[in-house]
């Protein structure tokens, strides 16, 4: 099949927060991976962006690093967290029933993030940053920190050390689309 262009996107404008991306030592193809927006919708209303860095054709190669933006300090960024740390399976809800989802638990009801398994250092915007880190049996890794107003979730596996991750302020996200359908 001959990939098809991209699909139109109304662009997420984040305004309490700053979106982050690799910096130019990756080399990769970058996309946007999705977004979240609370009423009207975006681009007004934006609360997580999360840009992907790996081949677009293939989202869940080893290779690709997830990059999640969103406010500090709010229900979102607990949300995302615990909800990368449930489907890595580090974080248990006893509650769930066959047919539920942890999407589907009120953010009051979610468990407190785990211990970080230790801490890791990325630099942002030049500066290095310490984030939390954890890892599931089978390699995945999820690495937290806040900086300044952002709330940033990597995530990836252990074919990308996050150590050698370096991030900065997205300059426009509009230059990111969505990958083209196979």
């Amino acid at each position: 099949m001959t990939p098809t262009s991209p699909p139109h996107v109304d662009h997420p404008n984040p305004a309490n927060f700053n979106a982050y991306e690799l910096d130019d030592s990756y080399r990769g193809e970058r996309y946007l991976s999705g977004y979240s927006a609370d009423a009207p919708g975006p681009p007004v209303g934006t609360n997580n962006v999360v840009l992907a860095f790996g081949p677009s054709l293939d989202p869940a190669s080893a290779e690709t690093v997830y990059v999640a933006s969103n406010q500090a300090n709010t229900e979102v960024e607990h949300r995302k967290l615990i909800t990368i740390l449930y489907d890595m399976q580090l974080v248990t809800m006893p509650a769930l029933g066959p047919d539920e989802d942890i999407i589907d638990v009120p953010t009051d009801k979610l468990p407190p993030s785990p211990p970080a398994m230790k801490s890791v250092t990325v630099k942002v915007d030049g500066t290095p940053l310490a984030f939390d880190y954890w890892q599931d049996d089978h390699g995945a890794w999820i690495a937290h920190a806040r900086h300044e107003r952002t709330a940033l979730t990597l995530s990836g596996s252990r074919a990308v050390a996050v150590e050698s991750l370096s991030l900065r302020k997205v300059k426009n996200v509009s230059d990111y689309q969505l990958p083209a359908s196979k």
